[in-house]
Formats: structure tokens, sequence, C-alpha cells
């Protein structure tokens, strides 16, 4: 009887597991590697990104990701020398999604990002599980970049 019991709240409970969404600790040593090895073109930008609440349409249901908007981005750029400031530009913001789980971008945000330099303009992708963004990014984070710019070592944090 015991079993039984025990057998009908697995098979309830394990579906419900397996939904969960499961990210890695983001690092923007890995993201940094990550965007070398694309086939995608990169530039790595760090500074505010600008835009106002009303420009990010909402989706429609849950696990829809909003239509892409553009935002405003004003800071420097990642170069041999490390970062330098770049003129002000617009970006196209894309939020992806994982089933229910989305990415976001709050406005006004400081952030370090990973941005592809498509045909169609630059386009920041934020999905559910940091990896081309990383909002209000540590000193530690913007030191590590750079290494991994400059050739040092570039090894991603292990998480455990």
């Amino acid at each position: 009887m015991r079993e039984a019991f025990i057998g009908a709240v697995l098979a309830i409970a394990l579906p419900f597991q397996a939904s969960a969404l499961s990210c890695t600790q983001p690092d923007v040593a890995a993201s940094f590697t990550a965007a070398v090895q694309s086939e995608a073109r990169y530039t790595v930008l760090w500074g505010r990104f600008s835009f106002t609440q009303d420009s990010a349409t909402a989706p429609t249901r849950e696990g829809q990701a909003p239509d892409p908007f553009v935002v405003h981005f004003q800071g420097q750029g990642l170069s041999a020398n490390g970062f330098v400031d770049v003129s002000p530009r617009n970006i196209t913001i894309a939020i992806g999604c994982a089933g229910p789980w989305c990415g976001s971008f709050a406005p006004e945000t400081e952030a370090l990002a990973f941005v592809e330099r498509t045909a169609d303009g630059d386009v920041l992708r934020v999905g559910p599980c940091a990896q081309w963004v990383f909002q209000d990014p540590s000193r530690a984070d913007i030191a590590k970049v750079e290494a991994c710019m400059h050739g040092d070592a570039c090894d991603p944090v292990e998480h455990r």
C-alpha cells in the first residue's frame, strides 16, 4: 500500500519537476568564449541602455516573447585597449522565452552586453538564462572580459 502511494505521488510530482528551467550561473568568460566561437559577430558594450516601459510591448500570453524593441545605448565598447568610449547608438532588444520563462530587461539598465552585429543592425538577445547581458556588472566582470580580450586567462568560474 505504501509503495503504491509513493508511486502515485512520484507520478504526479515528476512531470512538474521536469518542467523547471535550469540555468547555469552566468559568467562573462563563458559568454566571451561562446561569442568568439559563434558564427555570429558580436561586440561587447558596457554602459546605459535607456528606454521607456512603453517601448517594450508586453507579451499577449505567458511564455510568448514580446516584440523586439529599440533602446538607446550610451557608454563604452570593448577594444584591444580595453573599454573605450563609443558613439551613442540604438540597439534592438529581442526577448526570448523557453516555455513559460522569458528573459527580462528593465528600463535605464546599466549593463555589460554581448551585442550581435547583424545586417539589420545591433541586436541584444535576452533569454530566460543570462548569457549575453549582465545587468549591473561588477568590476571583476569588467576586468575579466578585458582580460579575455587581451588573450589572458579566460576561464569560466566553476559554480557548484
